[in-house]
């Protein structure tokens, strides 16, 4: 651990957390009063600057659970509407995928409160000319259940912070070539000046990161006016079509951690039924991998304890027929993990559900549902809102530090062709077979009955 103090006065905006969860720990730290509540304290011996500002590393992963209480509360104080930034999601994924010395976490304090954290840590691959090392925010790369990493701070001193935990990481010995940081649109973008100018060090945009929005009035009725057409009539004919040809069905929502470690268990037998399904547009089983299934498990689980996952599964005839992992903050509902029996979809068995999470979500006074990242027609279908998270690389100045970025960019570049050329023949073979199933049945082509009845309008989540 190492600790430094910065005497900068803070000439960022003035702006509050959006609403829900605990403001405290944003009160105090525009008050400049000490917190009551519980977290990890700074000592006096460690010399804050003025304003008792100061920045703190921490490389013990057995230090996360003593940080825990003070990373909740700046969770709820921070306005984020990313539930991958909870410290019960993070600390899991530190356990399962972070080495023992790779932590790089930051920790921003005003006087007792925390402010802001940078979860970093530090992967390193190859040797020589060839190698490469990296700080990457924790939940970045290992598994594809995370889909957002971030650092929290608090509105009002959230620009202070980035340049004060970049100049903290540069200030340390540097074991990186360069750092990845996700920005999100609260952030807006990672200037050129949040990098200390003596450093050498340059800023580089890497890609773009984009999740659709679905924002919730406060009713299902204005909700159902709000979607488009289609959608509505994809829903409706679900929900007859079921009723129609006698099915029975309900909703399960699981929310108390055994019920969740139970649902997930059903879950993803469906996730893996509908990855196993041919002649429809291919889904990978993204918990193939036994280590991203035990952490994806053990995530769900822990932020169910948190009140913060749920688990809705549709149940046909008393059998789940499909199920969506959806994960809260305090204004948003994120759809992650989905999945569905393949005997069902005719009935467009995951736009259903998805329309039920949603009517849940106006119930609990939810202001938005994320679809999940990457915008397709399937989504897009429900909202055309898009939210961009930009990723920035932070590249050292030393010459080998830019040759070994340089050649890690052309192998992913690299990567990226050949993966979207592979998405391309995907799409193309499934749009042939949904022609050729429309030309069978007699019926015309159109965004609603592409996919199937309801489009599966369902390819939310992962």
């Amino acid at each position: 651990m190492a600790t430094r103090e910065s005497p900068d006065s803070d000439a960022s905006g003035t702006a509050g957390p959006h609403g829900g969860g605990d403001r405290r720990g944003a009160v105090e730290a525009e008050s400049g009063q000490p917190g009551e509540a519980g977290g990890l304290r700074g000592s006096a011996g460690q010399g804050a600057g003025a304003g008792g500002w100061r920045v703190e590393q921490i490389t013990d992963r057995g230090r996360l659970e003593d940080l825990a209480p003070a990373w909740r509360e700046l969770f709820g104080a921070s306005g984020t509407t990313n539930p991958f930034a909870h410290p019960a999601w993070l600390t899991t994924w530190a356990e399962h995928f972070v080495e023992e010395g790779s932590l790089r976490l930051v920790a921003v304090w005003e006087r007792e409160a925390l402010v802001a954290l940078a979860p970093f840590y530090r992967e390193a691959a190859g040797a020589g000319p060839a190698g490469f090392r990296r700080l990457r925010l924790v939940g970045a790369g290992q598994e594809p259940l995370t889909e957002l990493a971030q650092i929290l701070a608090l509105p009002s001193r959230r620009r202070r912070a980035v340049r004060s935990i970049v100049e903290d990481l540069h200030g340390q010995p540097r074991d990186w070539d360069w750092i990845e940081i996700f920005v999100g649109p609260e952030h807006g973008w990672l200037e050129p000046e949040s990098v200390p100018a003596a450093s050498g060090s340059m800023v580089m945009s890497l890609f773009t990161h984009a999740c659709v929005i679905v924002p919730l009035p406060g009713s299902w009725d204005e909700l159902r006016r709000q979607l488009k057409r289609n959608v509505s009539e994809s829903i409706r004919r679900s929900r007859n079509r079921l009723e129609r040809d006698g099915h029975a069905w309900s909703v399960r929502e699981l929310a108390e951690p055994a019920q969740v470690e139970a649902g997930f268990t059903e879950l993803l037998a469906l996730h893996r039924a509908r990855a196993a399904l041919t002649g429809r547009a291919p889904r990978r089983d993204r918990l193939a991998d036994p280590r991203h299934e035990a952490f994806a498990r053990e995530a769900v689980v822990r932020m169910a304890g948190e009140g913060l996952a749920r688990i809705h599964l549709l149940d046909i005839d008393g059998a789940p027929a499909g199920g969506l992992v959806a994960l809260h903050t305090p204004e948003t509902v994120f759809l992650s993990l989905s999945g569905y029996d393949p005997r069902w979809w005719e009935y467009g068995v995951l736009n259903l559900l998805t329309a039920e999470v949603m009517r849940a979500g106006i119930r609990d006074g939810a202001a938005a549902i994320n679809l999940s990242s990457g915008p397709e027609n399937t989504k897009l279908r429900w909202s055309e809102r898009i939210e961009v998270h930009q990723l920035f690389a932070i590249v050292a100045g030393a010459r080998r530090s830019r040759m070994a970025f340089g050649a890690f960019q052309h192998a992913r570049a690299a990567s990226q062709l050949r993966e979207g050329h592979r998405v391309a023949k995907a799409v193309a073979r499934e749009h042939a077979a949904t022609e050729r199933r429309l030309a069978t049945r007699g019926g015309g082509s159109g965004e609603a009955t592409r996919g199937g009845p309801s489009g599966e309008g369902g390819r939310t989540g992962t």
